[in-house]
């Protein structure tokens, strides 16, 4: 919404023809945080992905990969890994963090500002990349974080 409270348009973006498309450029892992998934998708479309990507939400993205009370949700995203390269023969996975995340302040709590978040971030990023890179070495994991004001770092690739 506009400051006035009026609906903006919203930018279709384009995509691959439904009936024969069989390739994504990437498998997007993004944190179910409604205030974050516009922002994530916009960024994907100014990086050339044209809503050419499977998308898995989790909880944290990498805290949900690495938390230890709901062991199922790392085995449910490598299933759906699994099934997005078979279907759609994907070679590269994009783990999207965000900051202000309250999976982050459930499962790490007692950081006291950005900073350390951004901290907790960037190590559960790797360790999440590394846990994938093991499983999947034939994909290229990507990790990234999103602050509140949009800007986008690059935190982590891995060949």
């Amino acid at each position: 919404m506009s400051k006035d409270n009026t609906k903006l348009p919203l930018k279709r973006a384009l995509t691959q023809d439904k009936m024969t498309a069989h390739n994504a450029k990437a498998f997007l892992v993004t944190c179910m945080d409604f205030r974050f998934i516009n922002d994530e998708v916009s960024h994907m479309q100014e990086k050339g992905y044209d809503v050419n990507f499977d998308t898995f939400v989790l909880a944290g993205v990498s805290i949900g990969i690495n938390q230890t009370k709901y062991p199922e949700w790392e085995k449910t995203l490598y299933d759906h890994i699994e099934i997005s390269k078979s279907l759609h023969h994907i070679k590269k996975v994009i783990l999207f963090d965000h900051l202000d995340c309250g999976a982050y302040k459930t499962f790490l709590p007692g950081f006291k500002n950005e900073e350390e978040e951004r901290a907790l971030h960037v190590e559960q990023l790797k360790i999440a990349a590394e846990k994938l890179k093991k499983k999947f070495s034939d994909l290229k994991i990507v990790c990234k974080i999103m602050d509140t004001k949009r800007n986008v770092e690059k935190v982590l690739v891995l060949k």
